[in-house]
Parts: structure tokens; sequence; C-alpha cells
């Protein structure tokens, strides 16, 4: 599938914003990330978060630029059921995807998408699913991320919010990692909370926590609590 021209421009910030500052965030979760796979481990990386518009979607785009740039050959799978998203960043039409391939339609090789940075690929959700669940609980899926593990060495799932969808359920345990996603400032406490005890009882790895939409004027920009690691980032906004 033909890549075509970004819309807009500032959603590979990592690539298309040259102040030190803004890509700071994302240099630190990268290394963050490389330390977490040192020696293939942690392979498959689940991104999460409470609500929508936290902006997974879009730290899981940087964060594969990133990782292609030390290189890493990686691969997001966009299993954002409800607002999928992974196509418009990189420019791609979601016509052909995890979908089609489910349904036997295509082929794995034919179903990725190759894009113009180095080492980066993406199995775009393709098709609306009509029942996730069905999709999710398929030995078919888990056989395609075992071999998406053997073929990359980092994959990155973007997932619908936790407290929107229960997806969570049968992914969490085919991922050997999961980051959780906060927006500064928007996300309720009690969402947060909520969202981590069920991702825990799910059987989430859960390493650490990213803060997106900080603002570093209202507090650290970086900070450790805990094994939980926090990377404020200022003006990451869609």
């Amino acid at each position: 599938m033909k890549e075509k021209k970004r819309a807009n421009a500032f959603d590979l910030i990592v690539v298309d914003r040259a102040d030190p500052k803004m890509c700071e965030g994302y240099y630190r979760l990268k290394d963050n990330v490389l330390f977490l796979n040192e020696g293939g481990k942690n392979k498959v990386i689940q991104l999460a978060s409470s609500v929508t518009g936290e902006r997974k979607t879009q730290v899981a785009a940087n964060l594969a630029v990133l990782l292609g740039m030390n290189d890493k050959k990686v691969i997001v799978v966009d299993l954002n059921f409800i607002r999928p998203g992974l196509h418009r960043l990189f420019g791609f039409s979601n016509t052909m995807g995890l979908s089609e391939y489910m349904n036997g339609k295509t082929t794995l090789d034919e179903a990725i998408n190759k894009t113009s940075y180095k080492n980066v690929d993406v199995l775009l959700q393709g098709d609306n699913v009509a029942n996730s669940s069905l999709v999710l609980i398929s030995e078919k899926f888990r056989a395609t991320v075992e071999e998406l593990g053997r073929r990359y060495d980092v994959v990155l799932l973007d997932m619908s919010p936790v407290l929107q969808s229960s997806d969570y359920l049968h992914v969490s345990p085919l991922a050997d990692a999961t980051i959780f996603l906060v927006a500064y400032g928007k996300t309720k406490r009690s969402h947060v909370q909520e969202a981590i005890g069920e991702l825990r009882r799910s059987g989430a790895n859960i390493v650490g926590s990213v803060f997106t939409l900080y603002d570093a004027k209202k507090g650290r920009s970086v900070g450790y609590v805990g094994n939980s690691y926090y990377d404020g980032y200022d003006d990451i906004k869609l």
C-alpha cells in the first residue's frame, strides 16, 4: 500500500520538530524501552491508557521511529478498535490490515505496511471489526503476536482505552510489558486507579507510566515514583 503525505506535520514530533526540549521526553522513553528490551527481553509492549485523548497512538508512532533509528526492527499494531488512528500518522489509507488477515482475505506479509522510516512497519486495523473480542481471543491472533515477536525486535500494541473497552483482557497475557499513559491535568485520579487495577487483574506487567500533555509550568518534567517511570512532555498535542 503506497504511503501518502501526512496531513499533520506535527504528529511525528521526533522527525518534524528540531527543538531538543520538545523531543527530550521521547528520547528518555526510548532509552528506557531499549533498557527493558536488552538481550531480546520484553519484545511485545502494550501501550494502555484509561480513556481516549491520552495520545497513545502518537506516543507509539514516535517511539517506533526512534527505536528504528537505534537499529531496532519495530512494528506498531493498531488494536484501538474504538478509534484507530495509526494510519493517519503514517499517511496510509486504512483499507488493508489485521481485519483482512484475520478473515483470510490476505496474508500477513501483504497486511503489513512498510513506512518510509528506517526499520518501522505498521499493521493497521483495516476494515471495521464488529466484535474485537472474537479477533483477540482467537488462536490465530495469539499465533500472529508470536510470529511478530520472532520477526521484530519490538512489537508495539496500540490498545483501546481500558475503561472503554475490555480488549486489554485478551491482550495483556500476550504482552511482555505494559506502558501506561496518563494525560497530565486531564485524566481523573479515580480513572487511573481503576484502569491500573483492571490491567493488573488481567495479568499485565506494568513496567512504567508516562505523562502526556505535560505542562512544565505546573510540575516537574521528569520523576521516578516507586518502580514506575514518569516522563513529562512539553506541548505534545494532536
